[in-house]
C-alpha cells in the first residue's frame, strides 16, 4: 500500500518557489505532484499539477583513494588502493578489475564481468590499503585497472569503482654477453 506524505507551505501572491525533498529512501520510486490551495470569495479550491514519477539513485557507495602502481614483471602487475569512506552500507568484498588495453586506444572501464581478483571478504571497509598482484598477464602488454568494492545495503549488493589507470607488463630482456674474440691456438710441432 503506498504511503502518502503531504508537505505544505505558504507563498505570497504568484511567486516562484523551490521545493527540496529530503530523507528519501535510496533505490525507491517516488510519485510526485504539486497542488495549490486557494481561497476565492470564501470558497476553498485545490488544483493539482500532473504527477511525476522518478527513481531515487542507488545508495552512496564507498569512496576510493587513487589507485597506485607498485610494480610490474613480464606477466604481472601489482597495484594498491584504499577506501576513504565506506558509504551507507557494509563493505563485503573489495579487489581489482582489469581489461587489456586495446590497440586502437579506445578503452572501456573494466567491470566485475571482465577480469576480477578479490582481495578478501571484509567487514570494516575504511582506510585499509589493499594491494594485489594480478598474475598470468601477457608480456609487454598494457592493462586498464581499477579497484572495486561490493557494499551490502538493505538486502541488496551494490558495486562501486575507483578511478582507472593504465599500466604495462615488462618486455622480455635478453642479457648481453661481452664476447672476446680469440685467436685459435696453434700447437708447436714439437708438442706433437
Amino acid at each position: 500500500k503506498p504511503k502518502f506524505e503531504y508537505k505544505s507551505f505558504e507563498v505570497e501572491n504568484y511567486s516562484d518557489f523551490t521545493i527540496t525533498i529530503t530523507g528519501l529512501k535510496p533505490s525507491s520510486t517516488i510519485d510526485f505532484a504539486l497542488y495549490i490551495k486557494s481561497v476565492i470569495e470564501g470558497v476553498e479550491y485545490v488544483t493539482y499539477t500532473c504527477h511525476w514519477t522518478f527513481n531515487t539513485g542507488d545508495p552512496k557507495g564507498p569512496s576510493f583513494k587513487y589507485i597506485q602502481h607498485k610494480s610490474s614483471t613480464i606477466n604481472s602487475i601489482t597495484v594498491s588502493c584504499g577506501i576513504t569512506e565506506p558509504g551507507l552500507g557494509e563493505i563485503i568484498e573489495k579487489g581489482f578489475v582489469w581489461l587489456k588495453y586495446p590497440d586502437n586506444g579506445i578503452w572501456e572501464e573494466p567491470r566485475l564481468e571482465d577480469n576480477c581478483l578479490a582481495y578478501k571478504a571484509v567487514t570494516d571497509g575504511t582506510d585499509e590499503e589493499f594491494s594485489l598482484e594480478i598474475k598470468d598477464l601477457e608480456v609487454f602488454t598494457s592493462y586498464c585497472i581499477r579497484a572495486y568494492a561490493k557494499m551490502k545495503y538493505e538486502d541488496k549488493v551494490y558495486t562501486s569503482y575507483s578511478n582507472s589507470e593504465v599500466w604495462s607488463t615488462l618486455n622480455y630482456t635478453i642479457p648481453e654477453f661481452n664476447t672476446v674474440k680469440t685467436k685459435p691456438s696453434i700447437k708447436s710441432p714439437s708438442a706433437l
